[in-house]
């Protein structure tokens, strides 16, 4: 197994892609995920690359560790932020990652490269540190859903550091790969590429479209985590020494700049507690609900693309699922026409983890991946 660098690994620095933090110091330390799966016998094989300080999700690209490409088209971005845990499952150099995810950052690498992405209820698997607003999240990167199981059931236990965690519960693996759903929400605002595997998702199940404006405002949601996420930004930036700031990156340097001018976090945590009891009473009337993973794919963004010089949310579902608490996973369903991924990604209310792995393994099933390129 390989683990993303932000998460504490014992023995090995965790560096966070940044110069600002010195790897030659005692790491006596496993973040909970990391020492659940060291205490199940796991091998891990190294650390996985990210943006500075994991601020970005359009590419993986630092100072410390250099540009990572997409193994299908080395031109193109894997994603960020957890992009080099997904450069690692789609490549073979390991059946499974860990990586983290605030907003989108397994989701868009596990759509860019072409493998399941799962990021989890909140509070399901435990996390430490833990950002104060609880957005950010643990996930796992498989290229097979039993796969994905196994590794959700051993990290998803109990930690003492984390107080949000939720009670641990199992996840059965003996799906039914024909599983009837009556309620599948699907969104219609599909680019092209993506039209033909939602017209066979159609005939899978019965499903109902997605009013994403009156049921789901995905604006709204995105409004409301750009201006919750900067105070953890700022908090992030704060910890380091005048000098520590001095070696960071300037995408980074801009990013906490920014994160000082919005002062009134009390509101937006208030307009969050609306916005997730809304969006959690929507859920009710779905399953699950089935959305483009990323609103493009990776031929349309190069791997050199600097973290912060594109404004664009990639993925404004991932952004409400942080925002609500809710899990998803992503799947990935063939390639465009350029021979890269395309994928969709299953949302489903809050602790419907299992059903929307279940989903997933249906998906997977119907829309066989050909094999990376560059698989090792």
């Amino acid at each position: 197994m390989a683990v993303k660098d932000s998460l504490l690994t014992q023995g090995w620095p965790t560096r966070h892609a940044s110069h600002a933090v010195d790897p030659n110091q005692p790491w006596l330390e496993d973040a909970p995920a990391v020492a659940r799966l060291r205490e199940a016998g796991a091998v891990f094989v190294g650390k996985t690359t990210m943006p500075e300080f994991s601020w970005g999700t359009k590419s993986t690209i630092s100072q410390v560790y250099g540009v990572t490409a997409n193994p299908w088209n080395i031109k193109c971005s894997p994603g960020g932020s957890s992009g080099g845990s997904a450069v690692a499952v789609a490549s073979g150099l390991v059946p499974v990652t860990i990586g983290t995810d605030m907003g989108g950052s397994i989701t868009v690498p596990g759509s860019f490269c072409g493998v399941l992405g799962y990021k989890p209820s909140a509070g399901k698997i435990a996390h430490s540190p833990r950002d104060a607003l609880n957005l950010g999240s643990v996930g796992v990167f498989a290229r097979s859903v039993p796969d994905l199981i196994t590794t959700i059931n051993i990290i998803g236990t109990p930690d003492a550091r984390d107080w949000f965690h939720a009670p641990s519960t199992k996840i059965n693996a003996d799906f039914d790969l024909q599983c009837r759903l009556p309620r599948v929400g699907l969104d219609t605002t599909v680019y092209t590429e993506l039209q033909s595997v939602f017209d066979k998702i159609k005939d899978l199940w019965q499903t109902q479209p997605v009013d994403t404006l009156q049921q789901f405002d995905l604006q709204l949601a995105v409004e409301i985590f750009n201006n919750i996420s900067q105070p953890i930004q700022l908090d992030q930036w704060q910890t380091l020494t005048q000098k520590q700031q001095s070696v960071t990156e300037k995408h980074t340097q801009k990013n906490a700049i920014q994160a000082h001018r919005e002062p009134n976090l009390y509101h937006w945590l208030v307009q969050r507690t609306k916005f997730a009891v809304t969006v959690n009473q929507h859920m009710h009337e779905f399953n699950v609900i089935v959305v483009p993973a990323t609103i493009t794919s990776a031929s349309n963004v190069s791997c050199n693309v600097i973290p912060g010089t594109i404004s664009i949310n990639f993925t404004p579902w991932s952004t409400l699922c942080a925002v609500a608490g809710l899990p998803s996973v992503t799947v990935p369903v063939g390639l465009d026409t350029q021979g890269l991924p395309l994928a969709v990604m299953v949302i489903g209310p809050m602790h419907g983890d299992a059903l929307i792995l279940q989903v997933a393994q249906s998906i997977q099933k119907q829309f066989p991946m050909p094999v990376c390129p560059v698989i090792l």
